[in-house]
């Protein structure tokens, strides 16, 4: 199994959390698009490996709230 596979779950996660950052609300339009969002994982992979897979633990984030955010 890829260390990426999760990235099945990004269309889903995306659309669970309306293309908007679930930490700042930036909204995608205004980020211009997508591209400039990513997965992340809420609980850490590095605390938590055992909930890299997990669906529940997979959060919509633009790229700088996922850079501040990183293993916190």
């Amino acid at each position: 199994m890829s260390s990426r596979d999760y990235q099945v779950f990004r269309e889903t996660v995306r659309e669970n959390f309306v293309a908007t950052c679930s930490y700042c609300l930036l909204e995608e339009r205004w980020a211009a698009g997508k591209e400039n969002f990513e997965l992340d994982h809420f609980r850490p992979q590095t605390l938590f490996p055992q909930l890299r897979m997990s669906f529940y633990s997979l959060y919509w984030s633009c790229h700088v709230c996922n850079r501040l955010k990183h293993g916190q």
